[in-house]
């Protein structure tokens, strides 16, 4: 482990002074979300950072960056550290826990960013594969939230978010060890939640739902993450893809979510901060989550029955976002969402 002095603002630029005193641990704080999470409380005046991850050289890239981000007089007032974690192993969780404890003295807020994908048929799927891919991405949010409570519940405030995906809302093919972590992570929060609200009513509880963020997520599985094209072929679709529009390889699947996607690390990170401080319960970040969110809750049964309207429409979503908006897609969307079930309604006869 090691540790950068650092100091942050007693007050951010836009004046929000919540994160003044407090101190935030986040897993997966060396890249993608969680590094941007952490620039955002350092532009928000927050006074200690514990950033965890499994790559030791993009944690102190990431600490170098937010401590040049900083002037002179914020650098005496708050501190980074920097913790090599493997949050699948609950020893070392623990031992993340003290060593936070012992430097900070505290933990106001835990971001359960960390996780890792794996795409490949159910068949096709080892099943060291799915044990791997469940205790990063759904044992590591348990293990942390225990190995942190105590702390959380002697803070006068303190906020848990943890990051579900559009994955936690619908199911969809080629995933299924990741969808099953991330519902997992998703009825996890909300228990917790549910009980916070009466025995630990000073810990705010956010599940966090991010669409196509794009991120390194693909690249940094490449061991797996498989072929995933006989999901999407002539049998599901009615016609064959093209060799070279299917999704092959960690590289393939790298493109796609960065050209796709329609956030970015920062957007969504600061969509998720956001959430945090409105306190908010379910944070939905980017329009293509709105968008299955939206479908799943009004029609569950027609989109998880017609596979290939369900992909065409949430591609669309990706494409026309950028061009006419994403406020006004999203009320497109769930007015046409109503009026189906609507329709629905009135087949039956309610």
């Amino acid at each position: 482990m090691q540790f950068l002095s650092s100091l942050f603002a007693s007050s951010s630029d836009n004046g929000n002074t919540i994160w003044k005193d407090k101190v935030a641990v986040i897993t997966g704080g060396g890249q993608g979300m969680g590094a941007k999470m952490a620039e955002i409380l350092a532009s928000r005046g927050i006074k200690g950072l514990a950033l965890a991850d499994i790559n030791a050289e993009k944690l102190e890239e990431t600490a170098s960056y937010i401590y040049k981000l900083l002037n002179e007089e914020e650098r005496k007032y708050t501190l980074i550290t920097t913790h090599i974690v493997d949050v699948s192993c609950r020893e070392q969780v623990f031992a993340f826990a003290e060593d936070v404890i012992k430097i900070h003295k505290k933990c106001d807020c835990l971001l359960n960013n960390a996780g890792i994908v794996c795409a490949n048929t159910t068949d096709g799927t080892t099943v060291e594969e799915w044990e791997k891919v469940l205790k990063v991405d759904l044992f590591s949010v348990f293990y942390c939230t225990k190995a942190f409570l105590p702390y959380l519940k002697a803070s006068k405030q303190s906020y848990v978010g943890n990051t579900s995906s559009f994955a936690g809302i619908a199911g969809y093919p080629g995933e299924s060890a990741y969808c099953t972590s991330k519902f997992g992570v998703r009825g996890f929060t909300e228990c917790f939640m549910s009980e916070c609200l009466t025995l630990s009513p000073n810990i705010h509880v956010s599940v966090i739902h991010p669409g196509m963020v794009k991120t390194n997520i693909f690249k940094n599985c490449d061991q797996y993450v498989h072929n995933v094209s006989d999901c999407v072929n002539s049998t599901t679709l009615g016609f064959e893809f093209p060799d070279k529009y299917k999704m092959k390889n960690s590289s393939d699947l790298h493109w796609a979510l960065n050209n796709i996607g329609s956030t970015s690390a920062h957007d969504a990170a600061k969509q998720i901060i956001n959430g945090l401080e409105s306190k908010s319960t379910r944070i939905i970040v980017g329009t293509d989550c709105r968008i299955v969110d939206y479908a799943m809750r009004l029609s569950p049964h027609f989109f998880l029955k017609n596979e290939l309207l369900f992909k065409i429409l949430s591609a669309i979503s990706f494409f026309t976002a950028k061009f006419i908006g994403r406020k006004v897609l999203s009320t497109i969307w769930l007015m046409a969402c109503y009026m189906w079930y609507r329709r629905g309604v009135r087949r039956i006869g309610l």
